[in-house]
């Protein structure tokens, strides 16, 4: 029997596409955030740009034994974000190896937005 941890994210408020499924995602996971403004954040901490947050992640994937089958970047990225900003932060995950999702709110959930991740 597996159980996992429901934890919402909160943090940087940004307005996500819409779309029509609900994702629950499981793994170790990093929260990379795009707003309107395009400015970065690595879990809810501004980052100065694409160099700091590469910085920043790689420093946490080999503080926690980087795993890449189950290393995530989860991209909450506001509608109105450039795409510039997004291909940014996916040639990092790229980079250093980790997959990334992108994050988007339900028809009927507003801009909560939440993943799963495995108990310790």
């Amino acid at each position: 029997m597996l159980s996992s941890n429901f934890v919402p994210l909160r943090g940087v408020e940004v307005e996500l596409p819409r779309t029509g499924g609900r994702f629950l995602y499981t793994s170790r996971s990093y929260v990379v955030t795009i707003d309107k403004d395009n400015r970065i954040y690595f879990n809810d901490a501004a980052v100065s740009g694409a160099d700091e947050l590469k910085r920043q992640l790689s420093e946490s994937l080999n503080a926690r034994g980087f795993q890449p089958d189950k290393e995530r970047i989860i991209i909450r990225c506001d509608v109105h974000a450039s795409l510039t900003a997004v291909a940014e932060v996916l040639s990092i995950a790229e980079e250093l190896n980790v997959s990334a999702l992108f994050m988007s709110a339900g028809p009927s959930r507003g801009r909560t937005t939440s993943f799963t991740e495995p108990e310790s």
